[in-house]
């Protein structure tokens, strides 16, 4: 059995495409996952499975998310292994993440079509890209004098053209955690 997490895009955001953590969880058991569990409510998953092919996984939770939900969403998915050797990698090791500069890890699942442009950023627009591997982007969200925070999600989906999804580097250390 191998341990592996899977992040759901748009699940739970901004008021659109709600689902209980209970219920997506009780979907994943559905689909003959086993030790499923979920981590807040933006469509973390954990499990285990006795496939090895990712792809075949992908494509499958994909499938039965879209039976069991009535609609699409894409599935990221990393195996805890992948995860761990992200963290240990410590892509955030020569910044500084504070309240004003949060870390983020933005995942991929197909080779993009344009890659951004890596190390890059924008202070005006409150962002920072740093570092680009094989199927994740690793980047900081800047306080904008107004307030908010810089957006490079949307940057980056507009440079990429495939879909993303993006999660704060916390819930990631977190996950590995678990």
């Amino acid at each position: 059995m191998i341990d592996y997490v899977a992040f759901l895009r748009g699940i739970n955001v901004g008021g659109h495409r709600l689902i209980k953590m209970d219920e997506l969880a009780r979907i994943f058991e559905s689909f003959g996952h086993t030790k499923v569990r979920t981590f807040i409510a933006s469509g973390n998953i954990l499990f285990s499975s006795s496939e090895k092919r990712e792809a075949t996984i992908t494509k499958q939770v994909e499938s039965d998310l879209e039976k069991a939900l009535g609609y699409h969403v894409d599935v990221f998915l990393r195996s805890i292994n992948q995860l761990q050797t992200m963290v240990d990698s410590k892509p955030f090791a020569r910044v500084k993440v504070s309240p004003d500069a949060k870390a983020y890890v933005t995942f991929f699942n197909a080779k993009p079509a344009a890659l951004p442009d890596v190390p890059s950023g924008s202070p005006a627009k409150g962002y920072r890209l740093l570092r680009l591997d094989k199927r994740e982007l690793y980047s900081l969200s800047l306080r904008l004098p107004n307030g908010r925070s810089g957006d490079s999600v949307t940057l980056v989906e507009r440079i990429v053209r495939i879909p993303t999804t993006t999660r704060n580097w916390n819930t990631i250390t977190k996950l590995v955690g678990l």
